[in-house]
């Protein structure tokens, strides 16, 4: 058996909000990323990718992420 990659879009928003008057928002961003999970364990040197996990952050946290891209968005995008 041998593990998968499999690939991620996602989408995020935030907001900055006035302090002072936290009904006024004064910032909007919006983002946009790629992300792939690869067959390598968080830490490669413990386990190879067609073992079962071993050791506490394999175990924890499995297979390794990547971003391959990342962009802003503006508000015509969405």
């Amino acid at each position: 058996m041998f593990a998968r990659s499999d690939t991620f879009l996602i989408r995020a928003y935030g907001d900055v909000v006035n302090p002072l008057r936290p009904n006024r928002i004064i910032g909007r961003a919006w983002c946009e990323a790629i992300v792939q999970r690869i067959p390598d364990y968080v830490d490669p040197n413990l386990n190879e990718p067609h073992d079962v996990p071993t050791g506490n952050i394999n175990e924890r946290l499995g297979r390794r992420y990547v971003i391959t891209a990342f962009r802003w968005l503006s508000r015509e995008d969405i």
